[in-house]
C-alpha cells in the first residue's frame, strides 16, 4: 500500500518539481500529435501503469516515479547551494 505522503496531483508534483503540469500530464496519459497532411502520432506515457492514475479527473503520480524520473529536488538544492558556496 502507498503512503498518501508519496502521492501527489500534477499541481502539486509541478510545484515541488518545477516541472511544467503540461509535461507531467503528458509523461501520464501519453500524448497525440496531429502531423502536417492530417496523419496523427500517438506517443506513449514514459510513466510506468503503477505510476500514476486518474482519479476523477485529477492525476496522481507517486513520489518515486517522480524521483526515478526527474532526481530529488532535495537533492539537487543542496548540491546547488554547495557549489554557490564553493566559489
Amino acid at each position: 500500500m502507498t503512503n498518501l505522503n508519496k502521492v501527489f496531483t500534477i499541481q502539486e508534483a509541478s510545484a515541488r518539481f518545477n516541472i511544467p503540469a503540461s509535461t507531467l500530464k503528458s509523461y501520464c496519459a501519453g500524448q497525440a500529435v496531429m502531423q502536417k497532411g492530417g496523419k496523427s502520432y500517438h506517443y506513449p506515457p514514459k510513466f510506468l501503469s503503477t505510476d500514476c492514475r486518474l482519479a476523477g479527473k485529477t492525476w496522481l503520480i507517486t513520489l518515486e516515479a517522480l524521483e526515478r524520473m526527474f532526481g530529488d529536488p532535495a537533492k539537487k538544492e543542496r548540491e546547488k547551494t554547495k557549489k554557490c558556496n564553493n566559489i
